[in-house]
């Protein structure tokens, strides 16, 4: 049995995805993880997704794959104003051309990973190199990011 993580605000959440844009973003990016989400704490996450596009929402345990500890400190007041200015702003489909390098920067559309990425930028984090345009980071990029730790992966937990 697969026991729930501990999630602490800021950490980094990973899934592997079923759905058809989910298996697009894995084939295109070579990795198992399709989306990335931002915990505040153990039942809300920040992220993008398909239904809603940027908002709250509430944390899922389904196809959650690991979880990344950032390894340093995130303001939440500085990353909450600027959730605030972008919350309801549709998903970007479109932004996924940027995994091509197609198309330039979208800062109104986004997808999960340049969500979280800004976000943890806004609060003063960096898990990426400062100019690095954040509609080129893929979910999986976290998990190479030497930022973070990882803190869970079901892959591991599931084998104990």
């Amino acid at each position: 049995m697969v026991t729930q993580p501990d999630i602490h605000p800021g950490d980094c959440l990973l899934y592997s995805g079923t759905s058809l844009w989910s298996r697009v973003i894995m084939i295109k990016t070579w990795s198992d993880i399709s989306h990335s989400e931002v915990a505040l704490n153990e039942h809300y996450a920040i992220t993008s997704r398909t239904s809603h596009g940027v908002n709250l929402y509430t944390l899922t345990w389904d196809h959650l794959a690991h979880v990344l500890r950032p390894e340093g400190p995130i303001d939440f007041g500085k990353a909450m104003a600027w959730f605030k200015i972008v919350k309801g702003e549709k998903y970007g489909y479109w932004q996924a051309l940027r995994f091509f390098r197609m198309g330039k920067e979208n800062m109104t559309r986004m997808m999960c990973s340049p969500c979280c990425t800004r976000l943890y930028r806004a609060g003063g984090f960096h898990p990426f190199a400062g100019d690095y345009d954040a509609s080129l980071v893929a979910p999986r990029d976290f998990l190479t990011s030497p930022h973070f730790t990882v803190v869970w992966s079901r892959d591991v937990e599931s084998t104990h």
